[in-house]
């Protein structure tokens, strides 16, 4: 399946604490991402909405910053699979005061947001037929039930973008009905 391919990656911001080897913000929540209304991100020349999931897997509350994160835009950087060449997207800016303004997320709760990859940005970084990752980074600091001090979190959740003709072409050797 070509479409919403999740990863969970930890890595960590400002030298967090860890535990074991893991990023304790990483411990807490987990990211995933996938194409609104296309599953398989199959990108046919328009812009392509990514909707991102916030999941609460701790069995405390969590507090994200949600508006801020909303208003600045997860951090995204697209790779051409081809080239491995690199573009990280530009974010927006964020009134700082809403760093400090959490949204609540009960255990096993979600929150969501979205972010858009302009046609002109695939198109621009694409060498030949688009086959792109998208790594989509929603990091923030979180309150970890209530208490501080903040505990960063930096997960990733990655998508394979691809062009239409090139999803027929997989399916079709994959069903032997020719290359």
């Amino acid at each position: 399946m070509l479409g919403s391919i999740i990863f969970l990656v930890s890595s960590g911001i400002l030298a967090p604490e860890k535990k074991n080897g893991a990023h304790l913000g990483s411990t807490y929540l987990s990211v995933t991402a996938t194409c609104r209304d296309n599953p398989s991100c199959v990108f046919s020349g328009e812009n392509l909405t990514v909707d991102i999931v916030i999941k609460n897997e701790s069995t405390v509350d969590i507090g994200y910053p949600l508006q801020f994160v909303t208003r600045r835009g997860p951090s995204l950087k697209l790779i051409d699979n081809k080239s491995g060449e690199e573009r990280p997207l530009r974010t927006n800016l964020a009134p700082h005061r809403l760093l400090e303004e959490f949204t609540i997320i009960k255990p096993g709760d979600s929150i969501a947001l979205d972010a858009i990859i302009s046609q002109h940005t695939i198109l621009a970084l694409s060498t030949g037929q688009v086959d792109l990752t998208a790594e989509v980074v929603p990091a923030a600091d979180i309150q970890v039930n209530g208490n501080l001090p903040l505990v960063p979190f930096h997960s990733a959740a990655k998508l394979r973008i691809k062009a239409a003709d090139a999803v027929e072409h997989v399916e079709n050797s994959d069903s032997g009905l020719g290359k």
